[in-house]
Formats: C-alpha cells, sequence, structure tokens
C-alpha cells in the first residue's frame, strides 16, 4: 500500500499571466486530500479591484458582475491560508500559481513556506507519450475520457478537483 501524505490540490484563475504587469486573482479553488482521497473544498471568488479582460473572460468565463459578490483579496488569502494551513499545495504548472499565491501573500506581510508540487512537471517525467501536458489532457490519460465531462474548464474548483485526481493517480505510478 502507497502512504500518501496529506495535501492541497489548488488552482488559480487570474486576470492575465504576470502580477508584476497587474494582473490579479480572481478565483481560488482547493480540494484536501487525505488517506488518498479528495475531501474537503475551498472556493472563492476575489473581487481585486482589477477588470476582467475579455479574452480571459472567454477562457474562464468569469465575469466582474459575478466578481462583485466576491471577498476581497485579503479576505480571500486569509481563508485560503487557513484551509491550507502548513500541507503541501500540488498545482498543475505550480511555477505559474506560485508566482500569484507569493504576490498576494507579500502584499499583507505574510510569507509562503508551504511546499508546492507540480503535476505537470511530475507528468512530464511519468507520463512521457502524451501530446501535451495540458491538464485535460492529463486528466483524460490517467483517469479516462468521463473525467472532465461535467467540469467547467479554467474554472478553479473543478480545476483543482483534476489535480487533485491526477495527483493521487500519479502517485501510485
Amino acid at each position: 500500500m502507497v502512504k500518501r501524505l496529506p495535501a492541497i490540490a489548488f488552482d488559480l484563475e487570474t486576470t492575465g499571466l504576470s502580477p508584476l504587469k497587474g494582473h490579479r486573482v480572481i478565483e481560488i479553488g482547493a480540494v484536501r486530500i487525505e488517506a488518498g482521497q479528495p475531501g474537503e473544498t475551498f472556493h472563492s471568488l476575489v473581487d481585486s479591484g482589477r477588470t476582467i479582460p475579455p479574452n480571459v473572460r472567454e477562457i474562464n468565463g468569469i465575469t466582474q458582475a459575478m466578481l462583485q459578490n466576491g471577498l476581497s483579496t485579503e479576505k480571500a488569502f486569509r481563508n485560503f491560508r487557513k484551509f491550507c494551513g502548513h500541507a503541501t499545495l500540488v498545482a498543475h504548472n505550480a511555477p505559474f500559481d506560485k508566482l500569484f499565491l507569493q504576490y498576494e501573500y507579500s502584499r499583507f506581510g505574510w510569507g509562503l513556506s508551504n511546499q508546492i508540487l507540480c503535476t505537470l512537471k511530475l507528468s512530464r517525467q511519468k507520463l512521457t507519450d502524451l501530446p501535451n501536458y495540458q491538464l485535460e489532457t492529463v486528466a483524460k490519460h490517467l483517469l479516462g475520457d468521463t473525467a472532465i465531462e461535467n467540469m467547467k474548464p479554467h474554472r478553479a474548483l473543478d480545476d483543482a478537483r483534476l489535480v487533485a485526481q491526477i495527483w493521487l493517480a500519479l502517485e501510485d505510478k
């Protein structure tokens, strides 16, 4: 039997590709993984005060109106930090998510001490025959076509759920 460490699979949706260019987080999704199973979830829309560019809205479907009911950036990330505690964090393309986490945490004087692991990197190491390593491609390969049937792609909680399942499948390889 494989010993599985507790972890938090997470995903961030953002207004662009770099916080250094003024882009901000607009959605956080996370899934606690314990005893080899996905469990408790965390989700928050984030009212970052930034306008969502049309190309981003087309990708994730998040609108300005949706963010009006979102939490402030500080409250959303304070809640996320509490949910995560000191657990290992797991993301697909973790350097991207880590950059935004570090940026947001630093704005409030917080450090980011959690270990962060990457399912994209691990997929490239363990699954050498895929045409690409996008989240949906890896999920279909490891979990079957039905894994993404009822998912909204590029929405933080659904993507975090896929990351959790991919992480568990990759741990077994």
